[in-house]
């Protein structure tokens, strides 16, 4: 893959990191009108998880519920992924799109492709 990949890759990573904390999961949420309840599984922690499945290529939700640092089920979590609406995931996605965006009109990029 071509060095400008790589780079592109690593930057998204850093910018879905920052641009997806406890709160702004929380916020995506309550814009969405998902409620919830306190629980082992809440939106912040599924997300974050599910996070986890995918940046390690679709992992197994078992080994998902090894990664938690919790005790839970693979079934427990695959139907805390099946509570939360899609609208929070679309608006988690345009956070991170415009967290990416405004990291490009930043510092001056040297050599673009």
């Amino acid at each position: 893959m071509p060095t400008r990949i790589f780079t592109i890759l690593g930057r998204l990573r850093q910018d879905a990191a920052a641009a997806i904390s406890p709160r702004t999961i929380e916020a995506a949420c309550e814009k969405a009108g998902y409620r919830w309840r306190a629980r082992k599984l809440g939106p912040v922690e599924t997300i974050s998880l599910f996070l986890l499945q995918v940046l390690l290529r679709n992992a197994s939700c078992r080994h998902v519920e090894r990664l938690g640092g919790q005790e839970f089920s693979d079934s427990a979590y695959c139907q805390a992924r099946r509570r939360i609406r899609l609208a929070v995931f679309l608006g988690l996605v345009e956070g991170v799109a415009a967290a990416v965006r405004a990291g490009e009109k930043g510092p001056a990029k040297r050599g673009r492709c």
